[in-house]
């Protein structure tokens, strides 16, 4: 008997049923770690995703912040213009003459009067002195 069969008790076939076998395992444990890898891929892509989805929360949150700041700055400045047209219309209605009620409405009416009788009276004067002189 040769010492082949000895060492290696295998009946015919059953190498080429090893081999296979071999084979098999070793494509299955590379397709395990293709699918591990590949699992391990898509869990850091979700975790990016969900990264930039929590920055995105943030910063939405952050311009709602800053929208909302804002709109309460313009009110309060809106406020101050108000009050300071209210102030400055009251200054203004306060220092105007009465139009309605007044007792003398038309200044200018009353100086042209007085100014006319003054001019009256000193022609009439002026007519008066000069009839007593020619006498």
């Amino acid at each position: 008997s040769s010492g082949i069969n000895a060492e290696w008790p295998l009946r015919p076939g059953e190498l080429e049923a090893s081999k296979r076998a071999a084979e098999e395992r070793i494509a299955a444990e590379q397709e395990a770690k293709e699918a591990e890898d590949g699992a391990r891929q898509a869990q850091k892509e979700l975790d990016r995703i969900a990264a930039a989805a929590a920055a995105a929360k943030e910063n939405k949150e952050r311009l709602a912040k800053v929208a909302e700041e804002e709109k309460k700055k313009s009110e309060t400045e809106l406020a101050q213009k108000t009050e300071a047209i209210k102030k400055e219309a009251a200054q203004t209605e306060a220092s105007q003459p009465e139009t309605q009620d007044d007792p003398a409405p038309n200044f200018q009416s009353d100086i042209d009067g007085i100014m006319s009788d003054y001019k009256n009276s000193v022609e009439q004067y002026n007519r008066k002195r000069g009839t007593e002189e020619t006498r």
